[in-house]
């Protein structure tokens, strides 16, 4: 992906890391993939922006309903958030824009103590690895899109709450 696209998508994981309630934390994480899904479909890439098009749309709306919410403070305040981030960044940048995403990502998911928040930084972290994969050839490049694990971890909560109900 070219330097502008990932740079959005950076910059997107950057505000995410300030979201302040999961709803937010979910709508920044589907304008990161919205902004893919586009990337996508001016390439020329149809099948795989249906696929981006779940990370978009789908997946934060089913972790919404199904996710419990219960803000918590987060484990790492917000300006120790941002420099951390900061340095991560710098440190992947160089190697690739896709690699600082993720970390960013998963920075998210490790630092937040909402469960939903937690989820937007999978949605991150699979974010990240789509702006890598929209620059692989055909089979590979709609095989690093699917939305895997943020998927799993949907079920996983929906199979939770089944039981609990």
């Amino acid at each position: 992906m070219n330097a502008p696209d990932g740079g959005l998508v950076l910059a997107l994981s950057f505000v995410l890391l300030g979201a302040r309630s999961s709803a937010s934390a979910l709508a920044l994480a589907a304008a990161q993939a919205a902004v893919l899904t586009a990337y996508a479909i001016v390439r020329g890439f149809d099948l795989e922006a249906a696929g981006l098009l779940l990370n978009a749309a789908g997946l934060p709306f089913l972790l919404y309903q199904v996710a419990p919410s219960r803000p918590r403070a987060p484990r790492i305040g917000f300006s120790a958030r941002l420099c951390i981030g900061a340095v991560l960044a710098l440190l992947a940048a160089p190697f690739s824009v896709s690699l600082a995403a993720l970390l960013l990502g998963l920075l998210l998911s490790a630092s937040s103590g909402d469960r939903v928040v937690q989820l937007a930084g999978l949605l991150a972290m699979q974010n990240g690895i789509a702006v890598a994969g929209l620059d692989l050839p055909e089979p590979e490049r709609f095989a690093a899109i699917l939305p895997v694990i943020p998927a799993l971890a949907c079920a996983a909560l929906w199979a939770a709450r089944e039981r609990a109900g």
